[in-house]
């Protein structure tokens, strides 16, 4: 659980960097930045796909530092 959200957020801010980078070119869809702009919005699906961040978190609040199950 540390892990998949971990890397999920990393993922998501590199992919902001990068759509940082590209600006108003991100809109021009060469294959460059088809790739970035791809990549982009399939890492904010990975969010929902593992789990959502909100729920990975609880249960590395349950499980890890003993807290109590949310109601």
């Amino acid at each position: 659980s540390v892990v998949k959200l971990l890397g999920v957020i990393h993922d998501q801010d590199v992919q902001e960097v990068g759509m940082a980078l590209l600006g108003s070119a991100a809109a021009s869809m060469t294959p460059d930045a088809a790739g970035w702009v791809t990549s982009f919005l399939w890492n904010r699906s990975l969010t929902i796909a593992g789990g959502t961040s909100e729920i990975q978190r609880n249960v590395i609040g349950e499980r890890l530092l003993g807290l109590p199950r949310d109601p």
